[in-house]
């Protein structure tokens, strides 16, 4: 992409979170502009649903507390939903807030008991099988 196409973007996606926040704060709401690592995800405001995370941008009621994401599918029936507080309701019209789900990894062998290492250090996660969670990707070799 040229950058003549890539300012022209920009300036539409401007304008178009300009006038989210402009009809926001007329009807009494604000805009809620969400990051995520899981942009299928369904997306509920205080219990309603409110669209789809690859939306990125959601008028909420000013007094919402909580919005919550929902990966569906039947191969994620057993990612539990993920939750946060929305940020307390203040004189500006649009609030960030980042809500993502933890990465889940799962290490068997055959015969069990084989030592799972990470990057080049080679630094011990642990023996399998073995379960673990965190909140940033693993990156670099697992051994």
């Amino acid at each position: 992409m040229n950058r003549r196409t890539t300012a022209v973007l920009f300036l539409i996606a401007c304008a178009l979170a300009s006038t989210r926040a402009s009809s926001a704060q007329e009807s009494g709401s604000r805009v809620v502009e969400l990051y995520t690592n899981a942009p299928n995800a369904s997306v509920y405001i205080d219990d309603a649903l409110a669209g789809r995370a690859s939306q990125r941008y959601f008028a909420v009621a000013r007094d919402s507390e909580t919005i919550r994401l929902v990966v569906g599918g039947r191969e994620n029936w057993s990612v539990p939903p993920v939750s946060a507080q929305l940020p307390e309701a203040s004189q500006s019209d649009t609030v960030s807030i980042r809500v993502n789900f933890p990465y889940r990894y799962r290490f068997e062998s055959k015969p069990f008991g084989a030592r799972v290492l990470s990057g080049a250090e080679e630094v011990l996660m642990g023996l399998t099988p073995f379960e673990t969670m965190t909140d940033v990707p693993l990156s670099g070799p697992v051994t």
